[in-house]
């Protein structure tokens, strides 16, 4: 993940692809990509939601997005908070996220983005950004909500709807 441990990166990719050719292989997830693998994996923060054309024509991937932070008092590990935008309320965090996949996310599906994985599912130690908080006993989202901005990435993308 991010190039931490890395090294020799192509010949590992492939000693493990000779253990199992049925697996899809990110051996450089978001960062340090030397054009190895199946996908162009990328983690994007701060920056606008883009992808940039893969010489090697693999699966387009964005393995990480968002991180929008919420801190819910009471339910937090630490009073120190992180998250790539900080947010005040439940409310917010909705208009955030709708933005995020409707003006970014939803765009770059018509473009062939075939892999998206927000972050984070819940609330680790400082960092304030997932969908639950730290002890998991509240929901900064509401599940019908996320299940509706799912539903428009899981819908098919019609040839006429692509960009390519």
């Amino acid at each position: 993940n991010e190039g931490w441990g890395q090294f020799e990166t192509l010949r590992f990719t492939e000693l493990v692809r000779s253990w199992d050719p049925s697996r899809l292989l990110d051996p450089a997830s978001g960062w340090h990509d030397q054009g190895s693998g199946d996908f162009c994996s990328r983690h994007i923060y701060f920056k606008k939601l883009r992808m940039k054309a893969d010489p090697h024509r693999r699966i387009q991937a964005i393995t990480e997005f968002g991180g929008y932070a919420l801190t819910l008092p009471g339910h937090c590990s630490t009073e120190k908070s992180f998250g790539y935008k900080k947010l005040k309320d439940k409310t917010a965090l909705e208009t955030a996220l709708r933005s995020l996949w409707e003006e970014q996310l939803l765009p770059l599906k018509r473009q062939g983005l075939a892999v998206s994985i927000y972050t984070q599912l819940s609330d680790v130690e400082q960092e304030h950004n997932g969908l639950l908080t730290w002890d998991r006993k509240e929901q900064k989202v509401d599940a019908a909500f996320l299940r509706e901005l799912n539903r428009k990435l899981t819908e098919t993308v019609t040839d006429t709807e692509r960009s390519d």
